[in-house]
């Protein structure tokens, strides 16, 4: 981006260390023995893609920390070379391929009367105790109970990771019907997740507060790629006016044509094409006479001379007479 990010990446990010919380590692491990059913039903989802994630997922932090810098509240966007990127939920709809349409739901409404729910007992449910109720349960746990815990894991690990890693009370009543996933407005969800941690880092980091770790919670994974679609867009439109400059100056051919032109074997050449017949149009200017017209054509051009007998004049007439 620019010397800033240059240095931070080089010091490892000296200051305000940013820390996120993208990684479906217990995923990654979960679809290393899924069957062909399993795959059937959650591809079926809004979530099918998440069957292609694993571990080896990786994020640049000095990347994170630099964004995080550039955010822009006001704008949604990053400020970069003097103007705003903006980040909207078309980037979550391009980016992971969630649709940005359809109703919203409050993540935070906790609802016990869910059968995903009544797995655990515990008031607060994280991604270790779901994992762990999977690998100890994998035998006698039914198809559709594995499929929903497992799309609720790769909800917590990649579209809504946290610090804690707890579970959103909200989400344990949407992933008991997987058939009606595909109405819910995920993109939105996943959006404002992500901006409203994004708006409180960036706050932190203007104010330059003693905390050694600033956490960013939710999908960072989008405003990487958002990142790298846009850094080379001011290189397509042209923004980096130093390297238009000498496209437009550089034309050595059209400077070159007037010395060319001034040859002394076609000064008259040039002369008569000086006034052509499609400058004879304008009358208001010459008053209508074609006679200046005429003589600029004729004037440097031998006039040539013929004797007629019909051409007479009184001195050829009457010189006979008068010898």
């Amino acid at each position: 981006m620019d010397e800033n990010f240059s240095k931070a990446a080089s010091n490892g990010g000296v200051g305000n260390n940013v820390r996120h919380y993208c990684r479906p590692k217990f995923l990654g491990s979960l679809h290393k023995t899924l069957s062909a059913e399993e795959k059937c039903i959650i591809q079926s989802t809004p979530f099918g893609w998440l069957i292609v994630l694993d571990g080896n997922l990786k994020l640049s932090r000095c990347l994170l920390r630099e964004l995080s810098t550039r955010w822009v509240e006001r704008s949604h966007g990053f400020l970069v070379s003097s103007r705003v990127v903006p980040f909207s939920l078309l980037d979550v709809c391009l980016g992971i391929g969630l649709r940005v349409v359809g109703d919203k739901f409050d993540l935070e409404k906790s609802e016990n009367n869910c059968k995903s729910r009544s797995f655990f007992k515990s008031s607060h449910v994280s991604v270790k105790m779901i994992y762990d109720e999977i690998v100890k349960h994998r035998n006698e746990c039914s198809i559709d109970d594995f499929c929903r815990l497992d799309i609720l894991i790769g909800m917590l690990e990649f579209l809504f990771p946290s610090r804690m890693g707890f579970v959103p009370g909200g989400l344990f009543r949407v992933v008991d019907d997987l058939r009606e996933l595909g109405r819910f407005n995920w993109g939105g969800l996943v959006y404002d997740f992500l901006v409203e941690s994004l708006c409180s880092a960036s706050m932190c980091m203007r104010r330059k507060t003693n905390a050694t770790y600033i956490h960013v919670r939710g999908c960072v994974y989008l405003m990487q790629t958002s990142y790298v679609d846009d850094k080379d867009e001011p290189d397509e439109q042209g923004i980096p006016e130093k390297q238009g400059v000498p496209e437009e100056q550089g034309l050595p051919d059209e400077q070159g044509l007037p010395e060319e032109q001034h040859v002394p074997e076609q000064q008259d050449v040039v002369k008569e094409q000086d006034v052509t017949q499609e400058q004879d149009v304008p009358k208001d200017q010459d008053g209508g006479e074609e006679k200046s017209n005429i003589f600029t054509r004729v004037k440097h051009r031998a006039r040539k001379r013929a004797k007629s007998a019909v051409m007479k004049s009184p001195w050829t007439r009457y010189g006979k007479g008068k010898k």
